[in-house]
C-alpha cells in the first residue's frame, strides 16, 4: 500500500514515516500543497495524511 504523508513540519513527516515504513507501508512524503499534486500525478497513491492547513498557492488550499 502506497501511503502519501504531508505536513510542512518535518520532524511530524518523519515520524509518521517511520513508523509507516516499519510496519511494511511505502511512503512517500511532502511538505507543500505542490509537492502532494506532483507525487499523486506519478504515483498510485492508496491513503494520503496531510495536514489540514496544506495549501498549493495563497489562498488554494487542498
Amino acid at each position: 500500500m502506497n501511503i502519501l504523508v504531508c505536513d510542512d513540519d518535518k520532524e511530524i513527516v518523519e515520524a509518521i514515516d517511520i513508523y509507516l515504513q516499519n510496519e511494511g507501508y511505502e511512503v512517500f512524503k511532502a511538505y507543500n500543497g505542490i509537492e502532494v499534486l506532483n507525487i499523486v500525478k506519478e504515483v498510485e497513491i492508496h491513503l494520503i495524511i496531510i495536514d489540514i492547513s496544506v495549501y498549493v498557492k495563497k489562498d488554494i488550499f487542498l
